[in-house]
């Protein structure tokens, strides 16, 4: 009897801890749509700054509170390895968002 119950916990186990996994790494994709529509604005990069840290602040704000209010104080040239290297210790997989990586990569330079 004990042992049945051992074994349904442990399947389940493994069905709910790839779902949760995945279910998180979904939403730390969500991240990289705060970058797809902030580089779509027609706005200054002070106006895009306050967008992504708002997004953040108000859509992920554990991460925020632990990770990005940090990440944002950062050297531009560091923020998108920084941002890269700590949701994927959060995921334990890879991670990689393009307009963020283009984000940090351009939108600095042009201020210069």
């Amino acid at each position: 009897m004990q042992f049945r119950f051992i074994k349904k916990a442990m399947i389940l186990a493994f069905l709910v801890l790839p779902a949760s996994c995945s279910s998180e790494a979904t939403s730390y994709n969500k991240i990289c749509d705060i970058y797809k529509n902030v580089i779509k604005q027609e706005a200054s990069l002070d106006d895009k700054e306050v967008f992504i840290t708002k997004s953040m602040y108000e859509q992920f704000p554990d991460f925020f509170e632990g990770n990005f209010k940090y990440i944002s104080r950062s050297d531009p040239d560091e923020r998108y390895e920084l941002l890269k290297s700590t949701i994927e210790l959060n995921i334990s997989t890879t991670w990689e968002c393009e307009a963020a990586r283009n984000y940090y990569a351009t939108e600095f330079n042009k201020k210069k």
